[in-house]
């Protein structure tokens, strides 16, 4: 790799704001999964001083994670990545989806596999839809949302952790895809069936084949979610691995994965995904994408500034975790190019 020293500048700037990205992105996992942060009673007292909503839930936040008020620039930056893209939900819009309306099933648990609802407590904080990537230097800006009552969602558990949820962000972050689907649809992973059966309801839609490689998910979902499904025969569930099915089998006319919890355990199958794509040829729609291209470009970022640290090949040979084994393998993959310009450098990150 050879970097044209000019341009340390302008890495060092993104690597700042990938370490922005990072930081925020922690700040946000801490926050999300607990209703005892943002409470009702944090936001009341806020209300009481004067603060809307809005602004009362973003200085519960600052005051969780102790930036003052003479702390300007992390205010700054807090406001940038959080208070702008705080939204407040309505439930309406969620209860009135087709696959909420229709699939109601009852609670089940068995071998570790359970399905309940879940709950946001009132503004508890939770991501709302897709990251939005800003261009150059790639800000990742998160949409928030809170309800200001209790919300309940279907879930998934598998050992008391959340395998799959029907909640906001899920239906949110897959409405492009419903959207795109027809014809043949081959989707990889089966979770709760929700968006194969958004997909059943298009007429645009022939069929839906579903690839799923744990046969325990199968079972649990064809005894109680499936029977509620409309457009059964539409679907078809095949247990099988997903990246060996996609290498056997062609002629789909639409090709969506969601193998993933989240962008972090995602990359590495979505960079074997990429592989299969193109070697055939063909078409595929990622869940979370953005989410994803996001995480590859932190890892290039990653052996951009390694460069400038002195690291070579032999830095690439072990890895410690799943993390390192991306680098690593992304770093085979641009070790031999030479960036010149910010041209080139942006074509590279883009």
């Amino acid at each position: 790799m050879k970097i044209e020293k000019s341009l340390k500048k302008i890495v060092d700037e993104l690597i700042e704001t990938k370490q922005i990205n990072m930081n925020i992105a922690d700040m946000l996992l801490t926050v999300f999964p607990y209703e005892d942060i943002v409470t009702k009673k944090a936001i009341n007292n806020q209300i009481e001083q004067g603060f809307n909503e809005k602004e009362a839930i973003f200085n519960v936040v600052l005051e969780y994670f102790g930036i003052s008020e003479d702390d300007e620039e992390s205010i700054e930056i807090a406001k940038k990545y959080i208070y702008e893209n705080l939204v407040e939900c309505s439930p309406k819009e969620y209860l009135e989806n087709p696959y909420v309306k229709a699939i109601k099933p009852k609670a089940f648990k068995n071998n570790g596999y359970e399905l309940s609802y879940l709950k946001y407590a009132p503004y508890q904080i939770f991501p709302n839809d897709e990251v939005i990537v800003n261009e150059f230097p790639y800000e990742e800006i998160y949409r928030l949302g809170y309800f200001k009552n209790e919300f309940n969602y279907l879930a998934l558990m598998k050992n008391d952790e959340i395998w799959m949820s029907v909640n906001p962000n899920e239906i949110n972050t897959m409405k492009p895809y419903i959207k795109e689907s027809n014809g043949n649809v081959l989707v990889l992973g089966l979770g709760m069936g929700y968006i194969a059966y958004m997909m059943s309801l298009k007429p645009e839609v022939k069929s839906v084949t579903i690839v799923e490689k744990d046969i325990n998910i199968i079972n649990v979902f064809k005894a109680n979610l499936f029977p509620l499904f409309a457009n059964k025969n539409k679907i078809k569930i095949v247990h099988d691995d997903a990246f060996r099915y996609l290498e056997n089998n062609k002629g789909f006319d639409y090709v969506f994965a969601d193998l993933w919890h989240n962008p972090e355990d995602g990359i590495p199958m979505y960079l074997q995904l990429e592989n299969i794509a193109k070697k055939q040829g063909i078409k595929i729609n990622y869940w979370l994408e953005p989410s994803l291209k996001a995480m590859k470009r932190r890892c290039i970022l990653t052996i951009l500034e390694e460069y400038y640290m002195g690291y070579t090949e032999k830095e690439y040979q072990y890895a410690k975790n799943p993390m390192d084994q991306t680098i690593n393998y992304l770093y085979k993959q641009i070790k031999n190019i030479e960036i010149n310009t910010v041209e080139e450098l942006k074509k590279l990150l883009d």
